[in-house]
């Protein structure tokens, strides 16, 4: 295939996917370009991956190390232990992604201070809140375990 066949949307010529390296899947004229893929593993450091729709991508171990996330949004990926250091998130949407990023120190959002600590960590998957209500009495073992329950969950 020449370089000219390739799709307008299309990655540059080197390719992604089981640790291979990817530069650009940038979409280009207007719309996003939704991608199902196994990048697994997939050195994307500084790419430019602006407006793409990744749905149930396999971003796990990628390094994404200053790339560019702009308008990108990640569906229901799996993003075990991927690297964002330093990504640009700026209106990037997230929804029901599986496993956790490495925590990045600092996400950039253009106009805007830098995501750092507590809030970088949780960009990916942000904390869920849980009620509990409770009908009856523990008992001491019911509640050790509740307690042993909620310290497993931080």
């Amino acid at each position: 295939m020449s370089r000219g066949a390739l799709p307008r949307w299309g990655p540059s010529p080197i390719h992604a996917g089981n640790g291979r390296a990817c530069r650009s899947l940038t979409a280009k004229g207007g719309g996003f370009h939704r991608i199902e893929a196994d990048l697994s593993r997939a050195d994307l450091r500084g790419a430019n991956l602006g407006r793409i729709y990744l749905s149930k991508a396999d971003l796990r171990g990628a390094d994404l190390r200053g790339a560019n996330l702009r308008l990108v949004r990640l569906i229901g990926c799996k993003l075990d232990d991927a690297i964002f250091d330093e990504v640009d998130v700026t209106e990037c949407h997230v929804l029901e992604t599986i496993g956790r990023p490495k925590p990045p120190s600092l996400l950039r959002i253009k106009d805007r201070s830098p995501l750092t600590g507590e809030d970088a960590w949780n960009f990916f998957n942000p904390p869920a809140i849980v009620e509990v209500y409770l009908t009856g009495r523990l008992t001491e073992l019911e509640l050790g375990c509740y307690h042993f329950h909620l310290g497993d969950m931080y």
